[in-house]
This record gives structure tokens, sequence and C-alpha cells, in this order.
């Protein structure tokens, strides 16, 4: 598979982390949790490099990420989001999106070699929002 740019529909996202960079495994990131129960789907987002998962009720999951960092240690700046009429969204906004927020992602699918192994991964590149749920918070403590 040569690099290419692709668009995956119809998804629904968790646990979005696109404004602020954090370093859930010591590589600062920007990332978010990508669900679908579409076999097709599932197919499209394997073949660009993305390991999916079995989730509950016959979905499956996977986290994707876009660095921080590139390679060559310049910044980069953190995935656009968008919503239905294309517009930008913005920080609060998409700091405040919930998990169920459904929309469609754009990915850049690239091949790798690195000490002899070999293989295909995507970078989030982009969201656009479709159907914007609001995280409302985990209530009382008790």
């Amino acid at each position: 598979m040569a690099n290419q740019v692709m668009v995956v529909r119809d998804v629904t996202f968790n646990w979005a982390k696109l404004v602020d960079k954090h370093s859930p495994f010591g590589t600062l990131q920007w990332d978010v949790q990508v669900v679908t129960d579409n076999e097709a789907t599932k197919a499209q987002l394997e073949s660009s490099g993305i390991k999916m998962k079995s989730g509950e009720n016959k979905t499956w999951y996977a986290n994707i990420k876009r660095k921080a960092i590139k390679a060559n240690g310049e910044e980069q700046d953190p995935p656009k989001v968008i919503d239905l009429d294309k517009e930008e969204m913005a920080p609060s906004k998409i700091k405040n999106m919930g998990n169920g927020t459904k929309g469609h992602i754009k990915l850049f699918s690239y091949d790798w070699n690195v000490g002899g192994k070999s293989g295909v991964s995507a970078m989030l590149v982009a969201l656009q929002v479709t159907d914007y749920v609001a995280y409302e918070g985990a209530g009382e403590d008790f």
C-alpha cells in the first residue's frame, strides 16, 4: 500500500483527547477511540494499518492517534475538528465532546520499514462531527 489519505465515514467517537496533548505511554499525542459495528468500516480501518479490537454488542474499536512531535523533531498541529457545516469547532466545544459523538475520520496511512521490520500504520488527520454529544460528567461522587 502506498501512502494515502482516506476518509472513514459513520463511526462513533469515545474518549476524545484532541485539544491538549497527553502522554499515556511516554509519547506526547492527541487521540480518539473510534467504534464501528459495520464490517466494511472495520475492514477499511484495518487496511489502513489500524488494529481493531472486538468490543461489546458486535462492535470493533481502536484508538487512533497523532503524535505531537514528528520523527524529525518538528512539532505537529493537533488534528483538525470540524462540524457538519465544515466549520472548525471551538477548542472548548471539542474538549466537551462526549462519548457517543458520531462522525467521519480522516487518516493518513503509510508504509514503514524500521530495523528490518515493516508494516502499515495510520495517523489521525481530522474529524468531522455529524452528531455531537456533550460530556455531562460523572455526577456525584457517592
